[in-house]
């Protein structure tokens, strides 16, 4: 006989991000006598999207992977590390929330005594990035501060990150820079914290941080 272990992660998605949350379709996760398991549908959270990703700079290398922590999965993570199936120990937190905006440097001069406009064109500003997710204590189910440690040691940083994903690859992105974070509790979920992370787009060359 096999003893199991379910973490709740739609309850976890609700009370973190409340309506937004209720567009999953059903998310499990056990631990049995064969392994992790994980049963995921396909599901959409309006302007965000789900990735697997992969956060490094200055020795850290954070991994984000399928929901959650990963066994027999087959996707980004596991390609990147050479491996058919990811174990829990692999996995920091389950994948986030990403959502982007981008805008153009733009001059608009309206013509005197005309309706019209004269627009000047300086190319496009670099990509904003949120990135939202739960950070969750597999091990000792209680609150995740190791985790929540290895999240600001990442954010407090002073260079860039480079990132790893399907997502940031569609928009050109291999490198950010933080610009903020949250980290607040769950009700009801002791061992689960809600981030949420802003960062910019940058190219490699481009970055100078001055002090």
């Amino acid at each position: 006989m096999s003893g199991q272990y379910k973490v709740d992660l739609l309850g976890r998605y609700i009370s973190a991000f409340g309506f937004l949350a209720k567009r999953f379709s059903t998310l499990g996760v056990g631990i049995s006598h064969s392994g992790i398991y994980a049963n995921i549908n396909t599901y959409t959270v309006d302007d965000s999207e789900f990735d697997e990703i992969i956060l490094r700079a200055n020795g850290i290398e954070l991994k984000f992977g399928a929901m959650p922590f990963v066994g027999g999965n087959y996707g980004v993570l596991a390609g990147l590390l050479g491996k058919k199936e990811l174990a829990v120990g692999d996995i920091f937190a389950p994948p986030p929330m990403l959502s982007f905006s981008r805008q153009k440097n733009i001059n608009e001069t309206p013509i005197e005594e005309g309706d019209g406009v004269v627009v000047e064109y300086y190319g496009l500003q670099p990509w904003s990035v949120k990135i939202q997710g739960l950070l969750i204590d597999m091990d000792e189910h209680s609150y995740p501060h190791d985790r929540e440690k290895q999240l600001n040691k990442l954010f407090e940083y002073a260079g860039r990150v480079d990132v790893v994903g399907d997502l940031f690859a569609n928009k050109g992105i291999d490198s950010i820079y933080f610009t903020s974070i949250d980290i607040e509790g769950i009700e009801g979920y002791e061992d689960t914290v809600k981030y949420t992370l802003l960062a910019r787009s940058i190219k490699p060359v481009e970055f100078e941080l001055n002090k």
